[in-house]
Formats: C-alpha cells, structure tokens, sequence
C-alpha cells in the first residue's frame, strides 16, 4: 500500500513538473513579447514588470516541482529497495 502510495506521487509530481516546465516556456515566450511591445511604446513598464515577475514565479515553482519529483523518485526507489548509486547518479544528472 505504501508503495503504491509513493508511484501515485511520482506520477503526480511527474505531470506537475511537465505542466509547470510547459507554462515557464509559455510565460518566457509572453515576457519576450511585452519587451517588443514596451520598445514600440504598446506595453507600459508596469506590463512588462508583471511579465518579469510571471516568468520568475512560474520558474520557480517549475524547480520545486523538480525537486519533489526527485524526492518522490527517491523515496519509491527506498520502499522499493532500490535506491542504489546508479539510481542516485542518474538523479543527480536529471538536475544538472
């Protein structure tokens, strides 16, 4: 039961990772036109202060989201009897 309560974390956290790494490139994608439009005089400073500040959020939850499904990978692989150091090398790779 425990373990199949930590594969429904790591898929949870899996699908909150690709969520939040799909936002973060649309939010980039966004910032990068309100600076076009702020040089052309469309979007005030405090339009494009707010794209700054979307793109910063979103990244940021993006790297916790990362960093719990490491932490959720890891901890199914411990129940599992698994975590061995290739596993925890393969991680370590997975964050560089």
């Amino acid at each position: 039961k425990r373990v199949r309560k930590e594969l429904n974390s790591v898929k949870e956290s899996n699908l909150s990772y690709i969520a939040l790494k799909d936002s973060y490139t649309k939010s980039d994608r966004a910032l990068k036109l309100r600076k076009r439009g702020f040089l052309e005089g469309l979007s005030s400073n405090l339009d494009l202060l707010r794209s700054y500040q979307d793109v910063y959020r979103t990244e940021r939850d993006w790297i916790n989201a990362s960093y719990r499904y490491i932490l959720d990978r890891a901890t199914l692989f411990r129940d599992v009897g698994g975590l061995s150091e290739d596993i925890v090398e393969a991680m370590n790779s997975y964050i560089e």
